[in-house]
């Protein structure tokens, strides 16, 4: 599979897993591999710190000043990326 449409598909897979919860994905990445997560309306005042405590290590969008945002970078490999989702849905 060539390298762009491997990344297409794990951003895609990042749109489905954030479509069933709380937390969303915000951005759709036009030319980067990074995705913004919109983590506001899952009631964690440290999104950050769930997701880390997940087993996740994703960056915490205070450092962007976008506090209740994670960015998320999606250039892995699709299974490394879809455990990452599933910790994810289960810190949120």
């Amino acid at each position: 599979m060539p390298v762009c449409h491997a990344a297409q598909n794990n951003v895609h897979w990042v749109e489905i897993y954030t479509r069933s919860g709380e937390w969303r994905a915000a951005t759709r990445p036009q030319a980067t591999s990074l995705v913004w997560i919109d983590c506001r309306k899952t009631g964690n005042p440290d999104p950050f710190a769930a997701c880390v405590a997940a087993g996740v290590g994703p960056s915490d969008g205070r450092d962007f000043a976008a506090p209740g945002f994670i960015r998320l970078n999606t250039a892995c490999p699709t299974d490394r990326l879809e455990k990452a989702l599933k910790r994810l849905r289960r810190a949120f």
